[in-house]
């Protein structure tokens, strides 16, 4: 056996650092291995195929300087077998690949939260880039670089697919006419909801996340909903209502029900009380979320954004 040394290099959108963190690295122990997260410097010069590690994005005298890392490396240290082509020294680098990519994946998340939101979505699997290498601490063994097929695929998530969703020719002209305009904006119920059901199908699903804007989605949709269609006169009582619910005592629910029976004539617990009790479950799940930080199972969580969906049909029929 002998001490190990694999280093993994990955993309990221721009963790921005200040110029004290050039060429510094941050060290701990994960997983059995030790690991260093190597911030890049003014001169750092990788491998020729590995994009540029560093850019400046703004710079106010000599000690006020922005950087932005656009590739990060990581050296995970760990004891493991001499060699190259055996099977032990390929399980080896495998192990050490993980526990990189998990560092890396959640140091993003943790700038992300801090202030970093472009550094991309929560859950989105790592890029890596350039050679992998694995040494060790032996003079008399070199270090040893191995093509991208050595290790698993990055984990994307295969989605499930909808025929029905598919793009045809009868809604060409509609799309045309939609990508012409420069100042075209998405209705964004829809596209809250096509968030949740993205979150939902990460692997591992990310259960809340796809809950709690599945929530906002239906409710922006239904109060939306009766702003346009209810009538000119009733306006100003449906607004009142709307911008003043804790006066009202109008629960999320109830707005699929009584809210939108009394301006609009239809009632969702009347049309399809199914529907409705799978809105219901979904605004309880959200509160659970949101007052006691309770993660929901999958499946329910897949059935609450299915009547979410749902829901947003029957809406779209006044």
């Amino acid at each position: 056996m002998a001490q190990r040394r694999a280093e993994f290099y990955f993309a990221l959108r721009g963790l921005l650092i200040r110029s004290e963190l050039l060429d510094t690295r941050i060290e701990f122990c994960r997983s059995g291995f030790r690991v260093e997260v190597v911030f890049p410097g003014r001169r750092t010069y990788w491998e020729r195929e590995i994009p540029g590690p560093l850019r400046v994005f703004y710079e106010v005298g000599t000690h006020k300087q922005g950087f932005a890392v656009e590739t990060l490396k990581v050296i995970v240290y760990g004891e493991g077998p001499r060699g190259k082509d055996d099977e032990g020294s390929l399980e080896h680098l495998r192990k050490s690949f993980q526990v990189a990519e998990t560092t890396v994946a959640e140091l993003v998340e943790w700038a992300r939260i801090h202030g970093q939101p472009w550094l991309g979505l929560h859950g989105q699997p790592m890029r890596r880039v350039g050679p992998l290498l694995l040494g060790d601490d032996s003079d008399d063994i070199a270090d040893y670089g191995f093509s991208e097929d050595t290790l698993p695929e990055i984990k994307e998530t295969i989605p499930n697919y909808e025929i029905e969703a598919s793009l045809h020719a009868a809604i060409t002209p509609s799309l045309s006419e939609h990508l012409s305009r420069t100042s075209a904006t998405l209705p964004i119920a829809e596209s809250l909801l096509a968030d949740a059901f993205y979150f939902i199908g990460l692997d591992p699903p990310d259960c809340q996340r796809a809950v709690l804007i599945a929530a906002i989605a239906c409710e922006v949709k239904v109060k939306d909903t009766l702003r346009q269609k209810v009538s000119a006169d009733h306006l100003p009582l449906v607004e009142l209502i709307l911008e003043n619910p804790r006066d009202w005592s109008l629960a999320a629910p109830a707005l699929f029900d009584k809210g939108i029976e009394a301006a609009l004539g239809r009632s969702l617990r009347s049309d399809d009380r199914a529907v409705y009790k799978g809105i219901t479950r979904l605004f309880e799940a959200r509160n659970r979320i949101a007052h006691r930080g309770e993660k929901p199972n999958e499946d329910e969580a897949r059935r609450v954004l299915l009547a979410a969906k749902s829901v947003f049909g029957w809406l779209d029929e006044f």
